[in-house]
């Protein structure tokens, strides 16, 4: 209980954050620049009671995309996605993506830094840009995105 309590509050101050932190004066100071939180994944063991819990708490609708990930729409427009844990095992919460100038650069710095990687950049099959993944030196799964290809 405490996990969801801790999820759904996540959840809504990332989506009160967006519109602040776009009009932060500290936007544009690091080597790395992250123009905002541009989407996340949440990761579940059970697909049928997160689209019941989130559908009726928020109205996001769902569209599978493939045979365990699904978009996730709030008046029609995607905002995020939802990852059906291989196995009904239960995942690592919920991962934000940045959006960075350049995806492989700024997993090099992370990498530097100590960060350890789950996915290696990559473009999106949709030709929207790149991705990658990486845990923080908490183990949070943090993801990049970039309009720009690898």
């Amino acid at each position: 209980m405490k996990r969801m309590a801790a999820l759904i509050s996540t959840l809504v101050t990332l989506t009160i954050g967006i519109t602040s932190f776009a009009s932060s004066p500290e936007l544009g100071k690091g080597t790395h620049l992250a123009r905002g939180v541009v989407w996340f994944d949440l990761m579940v063991s059970d697909l049928s009671h997160t689209q019941k819990f989130y559908g009726s708490l928020f109205g996001w609708k769902f569209r599978q995309l493939t045979s365990n990930y699904y978009t996730v729409e709030s008046g029609g427009v995607p905002i995020g996605g939802v990852d059906l844990m291989p196995g009904g095992t239960k995942g690592d919460g919920i991962a934000i993506y940045f959006e960075v100038t350049e995806v492989k650069a700024t997993l090099e710095q992370a990498k530097i830094q100590g960060a350890q990687v789950i996915l290696e950049p990559k473009n999106l099959p949709s030709g929207a840009g790149s991705m990658a993944l990486f845990r923080d030196l908490e183990g949070n799964p943090v993801g990049l995105f970039s309009k720009n290809h690898v």
